[in-house]
């Protein structure tokens, strides 16, 4: 069976820094709030908070789901296709993932079906611990480069 793997999958896991004791955020705009006011409510998506988000069992189960579950392209095998693929997606409040997404240039993608089978796998994911900050859940943009390498 080892015999018929000619591939193995390096990743690193990117964690979201903590920059400076202070949340960072991204502001995406979210629908109209029905009341009589009139102004739109911003939804925040952050970028660091205090607890950070974790895949359930930890990184090492991290490591080991992308590993079990991401699998080489054969364009990618014939053509010696390595490199690294980086996903970003945002973890909710409930855990679920949302927005997920490539988000290398195109000029710096690996092609060969590589960033699709990385956002399957994630796609895949079950539910993480969400992320909080000041005591309450919040959504997080997370990172996380996925290296292919062809042994």
């Amino acid at each position: 069976m080892k015999s018929k793997i000619l591939t193995t999958i390096c990743l690193l896991v990117g964690l979201v820094s903590y920059t400076s004791a202070f949340s960072q955020e991204v502001k995406t705009p979210s629908a109209p709030v029905q009341s009589s006011d009139t102004s739109k409510q911003e939804e925040r998506i952050f970028e660091s908070v205090e607890d950070q988000p974790e895949f359930p069992g930890g990184i090492d189960s991290l490591y080991k789901f992308i590993a079990q579950n991401i699998k080489y392209t054969p364009s990618a095998k014939e053509n010696g296709i390595e490199g690294r693929v980086i996903i970003s997606f945002v973890v909710n409040e409930d855990g679920t993932l949302s927005d997920v997404k490539s988000v290398l240039p195109a000029s710096r993608k690996l092609g060969h079906g590589l960033e699709e089978e990385a956002i399957r796998v994630v796609k895949m994911m079950p539910n993480w611990k969400p992320g909080s900050q000041g005591g309450k859940l919040v959504k997080i943009k997370y990172t996380l480069p996925i290296m292919f390498k062809l042994n």
